[in-house]
């Protein structure tokens, strides 16, 4: 790679030591870029300012000041290059995300499913009367004196009794249709 006469490879070097910190300083500050990244973008620019001077395509300097300019627009440039790609890549990333969720709220949703249709088969193995007596307790919400009187028993107690035992019968039936 040949530079051109208007700009030796010492010029360069020295472009690059009195502006390098600032550069990078500017793209932390103005980006939000770490440290390490604004590094790496002021390097490319630096690269690509010295691909151009050693192709002869670099603008006319007039004035002094301007290499510096020229160069934080190179780096404004492959900053913001490097925010579309970050942006691009998180907004992959989110749909993913997204893809995923709804892969797993199906699963869940199917999961729910096995375990009613479970739970009815194991319902409908109990007998008669603890089905209906678990429908008016539960289901229903019947106070447990009108339960007793609807079906016959002593008291609430009884019922409660009752339920509890049609309760554990009825876990019993679902715990063994799952094994």
């Amino acid at each position: 790679m040949a530079i051109s006469s208007t700009y030796e490879l010492s010029t360069i070097k020295q472009l690059y030591i009195r502006h390098r910190v600032q550069l990078v300083q500017w793209l932390v500050k103005m980006y939000a870029f770490d440290p390490g990244e604004a590094t790496e973008l002021a390097q490319s620019a630096f690269a690509i300012f010295a691909e151009r001077a050693a192709a002869g395509s670099l603008p006319s300097f007039e004035r002094a000041g301007l290499e510096k300019t020229y160069l934080f627009a190179i780096a404004k440039n492959k900053a913001r290059e490097q925010l579309r790609l970050r942006k691009r890549t998180t907004a992959l990333s989110e749909q993913a995300v997204g893809i995923q969720d709804e892969e797993q709220e199906r699963e869940a949703e199917a999961e729910k499913r096995s375990r009613i249709e479970l739970a009815s088969k194991a319902f409908a193995k109990l007998g008669e009367k603890c089905q209906q007596l678990l429908k008016l307790a539960i289901v229903f919400k019947t106070p447990m004196q009108d339960i007793a009187q609807q079906m016959d028993y002593e008291n609430a107690q009884t019922v409660k009794t009752r339920k509890y035992k049609c309760l554990q019968r009825l876990r019993t039936l679902y715990t063994q249709s799952t094994n």
